[in-house]
Parts: structure tokens; C-alpha cells; sequence
């Protein structure tokens, strides 16, 4: 009976270890389907504005999904939007000098 119940361990151990690596093996690559969408989006980007709305966007969901408080999402919008401006200043500029 002993060696019947160690041998059920050496299984359960072996099950829980592979499902362990099944699981890391599956997070990995989900994380490198991500990055890949995260880089073919930014291909897509045709301009600094276009990356400074993608890179809010993403930040946004972001600290929604860490349930940020208001205040922070208040501080972001702000941030990107300060960016925002700047970026369309140096268009504005750049239209003017030509």
C-alpha cells in the first residue's frame, strides 16, 4: 500500500508539475502574441499623434485594469493631453516654416 501511495504521489507531482510548465508555456506565448499586435499596431502609426493616442489608450486600460482612482486616470488624461499639444505646436510650426 506504501509503495501504491507513493507511486499516486510521484503521479499527482508529475501532473502538477507539468500542468505548471503547460501553464508558463501557454503565458509565454500569450505574451509574445502581445508584443507582436503591440508592434504591428505601432507600424500602423503614421505620426507622433497617432503613437502619443495609441500609448494613452494603452495606458488607460491599463490603469483600469490595476482599478486606478480617479485622481490617476485624472493625471494621465492630463499628461497625454499636455503632449498632445505639444505635438500639434511643432506641426503648427513646422507648417509655418514652409
Amino acid at each position: 500500500q506504501d509503495a501504491l501511495d507513493k507511486e499516486q504521489k510521484e503521479i499527482t507531482d508529475k501532473l502538477i508539475a507539468d500542468s505548471k510548465s503547460e501553464k508558463e508555456r501557454l503565458d509565454g506565448i500569450a505574451k509574445i502574441q502581445a508584443e507582436f499586435k503591440k508592434k504591428s499596431q505601432d507600424l500602423e502609426d503614421e505620426d507622433n499623434l497617432s503613437k502619443i493616442e495609441r500609448q494613452y489608450d494603452r495606458d488607460l486600460k491599463e490603469l483600469e485594469a490595476l482599478d486606478a482612482s480617479e485622481l490617476q486616470k485624472h493625471e494621465l488624461r492630463k499628461y497625454y493631453r499636455d503632449l498632445l499639444k505639444e505635438e500639434q505646436d511643432k506641426i503648427k510650426t513646422l507648417e509655418n516654416l514652409r
